[in-house]
């Protein structure tokens, strides 16, 4: 078998507060990497005692925890370093991931130095789910097909890693004695926190880790990869969300990632800003960019939004209402379109964050949100109900005099008294994804048509277009996995739309 070590020197047993130990500078460095080498090689040992055919070490700690000379000299070191750094030359030929030395996420309480890559992190994301390096690297490791087996390293650590990996093996050789998360801390008072802790001797800590590794491997053997399944790992697509702790009285800053199909490339990628937050006092007061989502039934229903809001971390608001236009509708006795004061929350509907339908069907306006992002995604009933399409000249017509009956005006009303009232709002236009032959309502205004009118609108205006009927034009032969009745969108369509929206609101608010 061929075994890979993922090093850190925090978890070592004996290593203690980061100025002294864990940093070149500190005293007692030296020190330090001797009591990581003395347990690397003790797994080292049961690795080849328990029948493995290759071990390489990785020495994951980024100034160094590993001292070459003493590592036992069957094992292949890695220690240099170079961009792409992921997957740290781990690959699909080896059997299996071993992590020595490792710690808790950022913001683990009882924990012993914890952190996620560096302590300006507060905390990092993954789908929605916090992930520190222990998290990180599995994710890769199982993308790579290579289950982790076995892990070392404080105890905080250990519970950590088999919430990920349950039947892994883990060795908790430290504790440590915070009662607090750390997360209402800016980094220069959190850099300096966490390192007391209760820890093995050395030597009892390394033979603790031998009869581990030697479990680990037996179960290997015996029950096979599948053994060590992880639970719950995040599913592409990947969004990453890394948050930064407030720095120099700076505002802490969140970072976003992307990638559609690979946590290694995901990794690697570039990261951009996507809001700021800021520590008031002692507490963590983080400011989430409100997002109201204006439309109809598809908005209404809610499937698509939440998975946006989750991975971008936003407020969100959903002010649909279904069989809505954005018009003033032909027919008499519908419900308020998108131009009126009561979607739009203007006059006496200024301050009225819950409003009700005459047949019941609650909803939100959108002003008295104050939002910071606005997205747009109407016309679907406008096709079956508005009496005509209007034409661009609307556009260039003082907002008083927008024939609000007819589909250019109404949308342009909308647009205009949006960045009137709320100037400071980012306005994103979706076009509408093709509907389908299970739709058999015959159109007034072609939806060609429609979605030629939100392309002018949004060329007119400069706004961002999300092109829903460029990216899913597919749809129109392929709807049933996703428009079951032509229309809406099942949960494999939701997850489309919402895969597009996020890419696309990111560049927005980034």
């Amino acid at each position: 078998m061929k075994i890979y070590i993922m090093t850190d020197l925090e978890g070592a047993a004996g290593v203690g507060c980061k100025a002294d130990w864990v940093i070149p500078e500190g005293k007692f460095y030296g020190e330090a990497k001797l009591l990581l080498t003395g347990e690397v090689n003790a797994a080292v040992k049961a690795l080849f005692d328990a029948g493995a055919a290759e071990v390489h070490v990785a020495d994951g700690h980024g100034c160094g925890g590993i001292v070459p000379e003493l590592l036992d000299g069957r094992a292949v070191l890695y220690n240099r370093w170079e961009p792409p750094y992921f997957p740290f030359r781990l690959d699909g030929t080896f059997d299996a991931v071993l992590f020595i030395g490792q710690h808790a996420k950022a913001g683990t309480k009882h924990a012993h130095l914890p952190h996620t890559g560096s302590h300006h992190v507060l905390d990092e994301r993954v789908n929605g789910r916090s992930l520190g390096e222990f998290g990180r690297f599995a994710l890769i490791a199982y993308y790579l097909g290579v289950p982790v087996i076995f892990g070392s390293g404080d105890r905080a650590f250990t519970q950590e890693a088999k919430d990920v990996v349950p039947n892994m093996v883990t060795v908790p050789v430290k504790e440590g004695k915070n009662e607090d998360s750390g997360e209402a801390y800016c980094f220069e008072t959190y850099d300096g926190l966490f390192g007391e802790c209760d820890s093995l001797p050395p030597e009892e800590a390394r033979q603790a880790i031998y009869e581990g590794v030697r479990q680990a491997m037996l179960l290997l053997r015996e029950c096979g990869k599948g053994y060590f399944a992880a639970r719950a790992l995040p599913a592409p697509p990947y969004h990453l969300v890394q948050e930064l702790r407030s720095v120099r009285g700076n505002p802490g800053r969140a970072l976003y990632a992307y990638h559609e199909s690979d946590p290694v490339a995901l990794y690697n990628a570039p990261k951009r800003e996507i809001y700021q937050f800021t520590h008031k006092g002692m507490q963590r007061r983080l400011k989430k960019p409100v997002w109201c989502s204006l439309g109809d039934s598809i908005t209404f229903q809610n499937k698509w939004q939440p998975l946006v809001a989750k991975v971008l971390e936003l407020e969100h608001v959903n002010c649909g209402i279904g069989c809505t236009t954005v018009a003033i509708p032909a027919r008499a006795g519908m419900r308020p379109a998108y131009c009126t004061d009561e979607r739009l929350g203007l006059g006496r509907f200024a301050d009225a964050k819950r409003l009700t339908t005459l047949d019941g069907v609650p909803y939100a306006p959108v002003l008295p949100y104050a939002p910071d992002v606005v997205t747009i995604f109407g016309g679907a009933n406008d096709t079956l109900y508005t009496k005509a399409l209007g034409d661009a000249g609307e556009l260039v017509k003082p907002l008083a005099e927008k024939d609000k009956t007819v589909f250019y005006g109404a949308y342009s009303y909308v647009v205009e008294t949006l960045r009137a009232f709320r100037p400071q709002a980012k306005l994103v236009l979706f076009t509408l994804y093709p509907f389908t032959p299970a739709h058999q309502i015959p159109a007034v205004i072609p939806q060609a048509d429609c979605n030629r009118a939100i392309r002018d609108i949004a060329a007119y205006y400069g706004l961002p277009l999300i092109d829903l009927a460029e990216k899913f034009a597919h749809w129109k032969e392929e709807y049933l996995p996703f428009l079951p009745d032509g229309v809406h969108p099942s949960e494999a369509g939701a997850r489309g739309i919402a895969e597009v929206v996020t890419e696309a609101l990111c560049q927005v608010l980034g």
